[in-house]
């Protein structure tokens, strides 16, 4: 019987680790319909515990939960950043309840390790003067100015992801029910309502500027397009909005997600319903929305902290 083949140096993973891993990523890929880019981060992110076992000799199915806490800390002491910490934990599990629920292992190693604490970021938020200041400061008679301001007002106007919106199909838009059908994360569908302001702002640019360009045929159905006729970067609207924010004097380091925070706290703010907020949002958990319903409290806080004299002093 020949002698069993060595792993090769530049592999650092045991097969076992490799085949579960390619396993764990299909049932991710075909049963929970998630991204190439989810798909990679979950990856990157079981090779760091699957490199640390096999210097252990430990097989998936091998792994206790002194061995996931003693990787978990080496980290933490390499200063890894709590948020990171926390996904890592988030992706460990997950592969251990895939493992579980077929019959790999009796209990999931990674179940009971506590995530680290994490400071809750406050998002940035505009209020309405700061977005109509920025959208005054549109030029509407360049080649793009009617484009840009459709783009600001479907941002606010619809608390979208930049990725939704720039996917916006010309199909997607429904005038006479006043609704823009949105793909969101995983493929969800939903319908976001237009108001009159917003569709005002799309139909001059789709029916009066859009309409006289160069189209490229490969993305006749997109929305918005570049002056090549192609589908709009995320880099150009980001670039696009801070030149915006520095033409307005507007001192916040922000992009399109500004908008979709800024939508969402001015919602809740004037009393909508956090269930309907979070359907508008595509959040799969009402957790995600409920931030919302603190932030001005965390605000008012906030000042407090900064301002006056006994706090700033503690």
């Amino acid at each position: 019987m020949p002698p069993p083949k060595k792993r090769s140096t530049d592999d650092p993973l045991s097969p076992s680790w490799i085949r579960e891993i390619e396993a764990f990523r299909t049932y991710l890929m075909l049963e929970r319909n998630l991204s190439a880019h989810t798909l990679e981060a979950y990856g990157r992110d079981l090779k760091g515990l699957a490199v640390f076992a096999t210097e252990r000799h430990r097989a998936p199915e091998e792994c206790t939960r002194t061995d996931v806490e003693a990787y978990a800390q080496s980290l933490v002491e390499g200063g890894l950043h709590p948020r990171s910490m926390a996904r890592q934990l988030s992706a460990w599990r997950s592969f251990y309840a895939f493992l579980a629920l077929n019959d790999k292992v009796g209990s999931n190693p990674a179940a009971d390790i506590p995530a680290p604490t994490l400071g809750r970021k406050l998002p940035v938020v505009l209020d309405l003067s700061e977005i109509d200041a920025m959208i005054d400061c549109i030029e509407l008679g360049t080649p793009g100015g009617h484009r840009d301001k459709a783009i600001v007002e479907t941002l606010y106007g619809c608390g979208l992801r930049v990725s939704e919106l720039l996917d916006i199909k010309l199909q997607d838009i429904f005038e006479r029910e006043g609704v823009l059908r949105i793909i969101g994360k995983g493929d969800k569908q939903r319908l976001v309502p237009l108001s009159s302001t917003t569709l005002e702002c799309i139909a001059l640019y789709r029916d009066e500027v859009r309409a006289l360009g160069k189209v490229d045929p490969g993305y006749r159905n997109h929305l918005f397009l570049n002056l090549r006729g192609q589908r709009l970067s995320r880099v150009y609207v980001f670039q696009m909005l801070r030149d915006l924010a520095a033409k307005a004097g507007i001192h916040k380091t922000l992009g399109p997600h500004t908008f979709r925070h800024s939508y969402a706290s001015h919602l809740v703010n004037n009393g909508a319903d956090l269930r309907a907020v979070q359907e508008l949002l595509g959040h799969s958990s009402i957790t995600t929305t409920e931030l919302y319903a603190h932030l001005d409290s965390d605000r008012i806080r906030q000042a407090l902290r900064d301002f006056h004299p006994r706090a700033r002093k503690n």
